[in-house]
């Protein structure tokens, strides 16, 4: 036991890179236990209330038979000052409590070296999940002049730098984040999406078997590499890899819905319609999943049913110009005119030039810029 009250700290992998930190008698439920090279027992762990999962941390601090971070005398600090560690270092709480609590470490100026440097990184990140990166990449520059050596601020302004669209210094934050930490899967996975944007895609793929080979649970770089395969018209490496995220994961829609897309990329209509099918089921509010079946019942030729799902999608996102134009080629090819044009002109309307709704008004004989009513029904005669 560590009878200073230091931080438990959590990391992505049997001592891999650190993402945060548990306080002494933080209360957590054992997932999994491996053992690293050097034979030290590491233990992944979730909240003990719901089993959210944590991290890993090393099995000799918890506490023997209540599977707990052992209740420890704490520092002397005051309590205001406890509870903004915890909730700074606490990937679970909410981005709101954990810029305050960063805020209240930063501002109190009692901290320094590592400490200090996390709580910048940390405050970082919940500035990046709120996109606002300019303030993200200044929190990011702090943490590292307080520390060069810690590899997840680098990580972190590479993945604001990647949001603002600067793939190059993105690569170099990952490139030195790896250097500092050769273990750390995250920056792999992360620097891999670089190299999507920039579609070479053989590099990408590289680094995700990297950070798949360093944490064989890592499901984001499954989908990932499920993405680069796909994108290399490698399908059966692409499913091999979406099937087992999913297998990991069951109830990401984001996977379903690139499953679903290597289904479609086959031409295995059904296939996809089961999984966009799931999407549907798990966020039935979200419009993709109900515009990516809607597209594969058109493919199918069953119009009824694509023009139901297209219905849907638009009710929950009117806004989506593909919408409204697939359902207008659904409505053509049931030669329902009227609500073809509508359908097209709205598509237009959002979409100025989109070459589809274009010829879907050409092949009725109706111009874009022919919109009274009369002239609409001699067109469709």
């Amino acid at each position: 036991m560590d009878p200073t009250g230091t931080p438990l700290n959590v990391r992505t992998t049997p001592n891999g890179h650190i993402v945060g930190t548990l306080i002494n008698g933080y209360q957590v439920t054992v997932l999994d236990r491996k053992s690293d090279r050097k034979g030290k027992s590491w233990v992944y762990v979730g909240n003990y209330e719901d089993r959210k999962p944590i991290g890993w941390v090393f099995r000799e601090f918890i506490a023997c038979g209540v599977e707990r971070v052992p209740a420890v005398r704490p520092q002397p600090r005051d309590d205001s000052g406890q509870r903004n560690s915890r909730i700074c270092f606490d990937p679970a709480a909410s981005e709101d409590e954990r810029e305050l609590s960063c805020s209240a470490i930063i501002e109190a100026g009692r901290e320094s070296g590592r400490t200090l440097s996390m709580a910048f990184c940390n405050r970082g990140h919940v500035f990046i999940e709120k996109k606002q990166y300019d303030r993200a990449t200044a929190d990011l520059h702090q943490a590292i002049a307080v520390d060069p050596g810690y590899a997840c601020s680098y990580n972190n302004r590479g993945r604001a730098f990647g949001f603002m669209g600067d793939y190059d210094s993105a690569l170099a934050d990952y490139n030195k984040a790896i250097r500092i930490d050769p273990k750390f899967a995250l920056a792999y996975n992360n620097r891999a999406d670089v190299w999507l944007h920039k579609e070479d895609y053989d590099r990408a793929i590289d680094d995700l078997s990297t950070a798949i080979q360093l944490d064989s649970k890592f499901v984001l770089a499954y989908a990932n590499r499920c993405l680069a395969w796909r994108a290399k018209r490698n399908f059966a490496h692409a499913i091999a890899d979406c099937n087992q995220a999913i297998l990991l994961a069951p109830g990401i829609p984001r996977i379903y819905l690139l499953r679903g897309s290597v289904f479609r990329d086959m031409r295995k209509y059904d296939n996809a319609i089961a999984d966009y099918s799931e999407v549907i089921r798990l966020v039935p509010k979200n419009a993709e999943g109900w515009r990516n079946r809607g597209l594969m019942w058109l493919f199918k030729y069953d119009d009824d049913r694509g023009i139901a799902d297209y219905d849907e999608a638009i009710k929950l996102d009117p806004n989506d110009a593909e919408s409204y134009n697939n359902r207008g080629q659904a409505h053509l090819s049931k030669g329902d005119g009227q609500q073809a044009i509508a359908d097209f002109r709205k598509a237009l309307e959002l979409q100025p030039g989109l070459p589809n709704a274009l010829n879907g008004l050409k092949r009725l004989g109706v111009t874009p810029s022919n919109t009274t009513p009369d002239a609409v029904k001699g067109d469709t005669r």
